[in-house]
């Protein structure tokens, strides 16, 4: 199984806030306000947001994620 720390299907604080046009403390504060849903790794490593709430929140502004290319990091390919 794929962990969301490795997952396309989640974004970081980081990408969450590029996408969404915000800061990155702004993702983080509403975050831990609980108006974004978000985990978080169990030794307490970075927080994870669902590709799913980010799509939302741009289809709200008329907007869609950009396509992510998907690389093939299998041994004997590249």
């Amino acid at each position: 199984m794929t962990s969301p720390h490795d997952s396309p299907d989640w974004y970081t604080t980081g990408q969450a806030a590029k996408l969404l046009g915000v800061s990155r403390a702004t993702i983080l504060r509403r975050i831990y306000a609980d108006r974004i849903p978000a985990i978080q790794g169990s030794d307490g490593s970075h927080w994870r947001i669902p590709a799913e709430y980010v799509s939302a929140q741009l289809a709200k502004v008329g907007r869609r994620l950009p396509r992510r290319r998907v690389v093939d990091v299998s041994p004997g390919t590249g």
